[in-house]
């Protein structure tokens, strides 16, 4: 636990690949069933589908049986909440903040870096 931990919780995210001839609708539905939290499906047909962490391998497996769907990435993230987000205003900033974080990941001693900024 951390100082900062407040500020974000902890999630599973899956990412299934598209396939063909299943609609959101539908994978929509299953994934509640299966106890999502929040289901995100892009413009290519990509799924993220988010859970407690606890039941992040459970949420995959049934909706990998039930649909059909192939997992492309599977992890515990910490996500930001939305109460606690930065509002980044200027390209300069974002530029500047993007160029420290990518410093920080180049170090090996650093496992993640988790933002709170929109």
């Amino acid at each position: 636990m951390t100082a900062t931990s407040y500020m974000f919780e902890k999630k599973g995210k899956v990412v299934f690949e598209a396939l063909e001839g299943i609609g959101e609708e539908a994978i929509l539905e299953r994934a509640i069933e299966a106890g999502a939290l929040d289901v995100d499906i892009d413009g290519e047909g990509k799924a993220t589908v988010f859970t407690v962490s606890s039941q992040t391998t459970t949420t995959a497996q049934i909706l990998t049986g039930a649909l059909g769907l192939r997992v492309e990435s599977s992890e515990i993230i910490w996500d930001p909440r939305e109460d606690t987000k930065v509002d980044i205003d200027s390209a300069e900033t974002s530029d500047t903040l993007r160029n420290f974080i990518g410093r920080l990941q180049d170090d090996p001693g650093v496992y993640g870096v988790y933002l709170n900024t929109s």
